[in-house]
């Protein structure tokens, strides 16, 4: 048997996707050393799968292990949010955020009553678990005017995921930490841990507390060796192993790149996908096949009156892509790619736009919303009249893009400076709402007979207008073409 390693990357998000820029450089491969690309060391295997690091916000309001401290001063504290962080050492490691709400006695006051990954919301819809928090790794906002009076603790947790399993524990993490924020957004409170022990799999970083009527911070940071559902026994949660299984495996539909120039689809449960027609080229799943295809006649929309709309604007301004949905019954592998092209995959944050050139889409997950939509800039670009757009609703919102040749990334998200782009390289854009760039023209006499730079336009984005931009090394072909099922 052949072993050839596959370099797979992981998605980028709105933190990481400057990475795409720093791409290692490598020698070329002679008789001697052609053998080596089936020889990839661990250490470099292990670094390409590593989850990205994520610098810790600003802690303002810093406590001590132990530090008990008020978070009402004035008045009722009506709700807050608490963000949660870390990085690993390790990239076995998931980490995952829970929530357990307690009575007087030290347990919960209900089966019901703990918050996770797969049960987002407490029965009184007072805690809430929020995915991909931005800044932060995870979120649970806690509104007090909805909590049930007999609540009087709330503990904060961090697992890890399979750790029996896996042999992995909380040494291989680093930089976790709490920050507890008002309505406003201002840190009320703020623990990072220091102790990172190899006997630990669950911490208990911190909790709320009621003490005399007013609700209090505890920066607990103490560790026990128990899973999820062990912890769910120590709380009093009667709750099965397997429960816990099933949650997981409810939600997990991963975008990934390998090697480039393919993407990689894995399925853990049931979804479905969108995919450009003709762009599978390969599936593995255990037992029968469990994935099939159909064509999307009218697009993605489940309302037939916006599906014709959808459709009509489609055709009318060349955004015409063929889809494919993939539906995925059951855990499985499947393998997309166009042409050699390049794939970028982007893992969209809750409300996070990308405007993307239809012809740039290879895939897309079910929990975007797909549309076509003109953004004004005329017919000064060969692709400037409409572009297709993607909203993220859900927390598993992935999006393929494809690039002729490795792309480069600009973004002015931190420095407000003005982007500048030639709109027949931009692959597409990023932002909160649609960011639609701006168009500067310099068409005179001189560009009708020769005699111009050939850069008569460009699209414009300035700092007022934050957004992350990916750029393809190669132009578009002339002319608007208006493509047909």
């Amino acid at each position: 048997m052949v072993d050839i390693p596959m370099r797979s990357s992981a998605p980028v998000t709105r933190q990481t996707v400057l990475s795409i820029n720093e791409r290692k450089v490598e020698g070329a491969k002679t008789t001697r050393t052609i053998t080596s690309i089936n020889h990839t060391s661990s250490q470099a295997v292990s670094n390409a799968s590593t989850p990205a690091s994520k610098p810790l916000p600003p802690l303002v309001h810093m406590v001590q292990k132990g530090q008990k401290t008020p978070l009402e001063n004035s008045g009722k504290l009506t709700s807050i949010k608490a963000c949660l962080g870390w990085n690993v050492k390790n990239p076995a490691c998931d980490v995952d955020v829970s929530a357990f709400l307690l009575g007087s006695s030290g347990k919960v006051i209900g089966d019901s009553w703990f918050v996770f990954y797969g049960q987002t919301e407490s029965p009184d819809h007072s805690t809430v678990f929020h995915a991909d928090g931005g800044a932060d790794r995870e979120i649970i906002s806690v509104d007090f005017t909805r909590l049930d009076p007999s609540v009087a603790r709330i503990v904060f947790v961090l697992t890890i995921n399979e750790a029996f399993e896996k042999n992995l524990n909380f040494g291989m993490l680093e930089d976790a930490y709490i920050r507890i924020m008002d309505p406003a957004g201002t840190e009320l409170v703020s623990f990072k841990m220091d102790e990172y022990y190899t006997n630990v799999t669950s911490m208990m970083i911190g909790e709320l507390y009621l003490h005399n009527g007013a609700w209090k911070f505890n920066a607990i940071g103490n560790g026990v060796a128990k899973d999820l559902a062990g912890l769910c026994g120590l709380y009093g949660v009667r709750l099965f192993k397997q429960r816990i299984r099933f949650w997981r495996k409810f939600v997990m539909l991963t975008f990934e790149t390998v090697n480039e120039l393919t993407l990689k689809v894995t399925c853990t449960g049931s979804d479905v996908l969108f995919t450009k027609a003709g762009a599978f080229i390969a599936g593995e799943n255990a037992g029968g096949k469990n994935y099939k295809f159909e064509k999307v006649l009218l697009g993605p929309q489940n309302n037939i009156g916006q599906a014709l709309l959808g459709q009509l604007a489609r055709r009318v301004t060349g955004e015409n892509l063929p889809l494919m949905k993939v539906t995925l019954n059951g855990d499985s592998v499947t393998y997309y790619a166009n042409y050699g092209q390049h794939v970028v995959v982007y893992h969209l944050e809750q409300g996070e736009t990308i405007s993307v050139e239809s012809e740039n889409i290879l895939a897309f997950s079910q929990d975007c919303d797909y549309s076509v939509r003109f953004i004004g800039v005329g017919v000064l670009s060969q692709k400037g009249l409409a572009t297709s757009t993607l909203i993220a609703r859900g927390k598993d919102a992935y999006v393929a893009v494809l690039c002729d040749g490795n792309p480069i990334v600009l973004s002015n998200v931190m420095s407000q400076d003005t982007i500048s782009v030639d709109p027949d390289a931009v692959v597409c854009w990023v932002g909160n709402g649609h960011c639609d760039p701006q168009v500067t023209a310099d068409i005179s006499w001189k560009t009708f007979i020769g005699q111009a730079s050939g850069e008569s336009y460009q699209f414009e984005w300035h700092g007022n207008c934050p957004v992350t931009v990916i750029i393809q090394p190669s132009e578009r072909k002339g002319g608007i073409s208006v493509s047909m099922d």
